[in-house]
């Protein structure tokens, strides 16, 4: 064998060893991306998952909150249908008596609740009632942590406190729990309203409210 052919079968087996070692970098890189796409689809559907999972319970606490509420309106109906249960009964009495009583007796003070929400999760609590309100805390559903810019605090009529709160898709709740004392060792009242960041304002008042458990 001449050394040309022998530089022939080196050059023919470097040649086919270079091919091998494409057609492996080649099968390992598209295994590698195969895996990528794999992993990615593997995480949108567990997210859809949560997302579904998030989705269905908010429908549920928010129908929760709702039949919470006409519970209290239904059970205020109640007492006020009961013998008794509302205000004796008197004679009716004059225009002017009226005026003057109602000119006499000014309305009792009370605390009730606003918030105030932009779209990038920033938002104001604010009491717009005609009383203080003390110990205000300002709690959510784990799934949408709520940061408030100062710790527990009083809150004089007027007054407000900022805080911040974000829900995404894999929030279950996004409803938002105020509590607070009439006075500084009474008991703890609640009053509860759905979180929407882009809605610009909601409230209500907490005169149906109960005190928390």
């Amino acid at each position: 064998m001449s050394g040309i052919d022998t530089w022939i079968q080196v050059v023919g087996t470097v040649v086919a060893l270079l091919g091998v070692v494409v057609s492996w970098v080649y099968t390992a890189r598209q295994q590698q991306r195969d895996a990528r796409t794999a992993e990615r689809a593997r995480r949108a559907a567990e997210q859809d998952r949560l997302a579904a999972a998030a989705s269905a319970e908010r429908a549920e606490r928010t129908s929760a909150l709702s039949i919470d509420t006409l519970e209290r309106i239904a059970g205020a109906l109640e007492r006020l249908a009961r013998p008794g249960g509302g205000p004796p009964s008197t004679p009716a009495p004059s225009d002017a008596g009226r005026e003057a009583r109602a000119a006499s007796v000014p309305p009792a003070p009370s605390v009730s609740w606003r918030i105030a929400s932009a779209p990038d999760g920033a938002a104001v609590l604010r009491n717009t009632g005609t009383a203080s309100a003390f110990d205000v805390r300002l709690t959510a559903d784990p799934t949408m942590p709520v940061v408030v810019s100062e710790p527990p605090a009083d809150l004089a009529a007027g007054e407000s406190l900022a805080f911040r709160a974000v829900p995404d898709a894999a929030t279950r709740d996004r409803t938002l729990t105020v509590t607070w004392r009439a006075t500084p060792d009474g008991p703890t009242s609640r009053w509860r309203y759905p979180f929407l960041p882009a809605d610009g304002a909601s409230g209500g008042d907490v005169s149906a409210s109960r005190p928390a458990p």
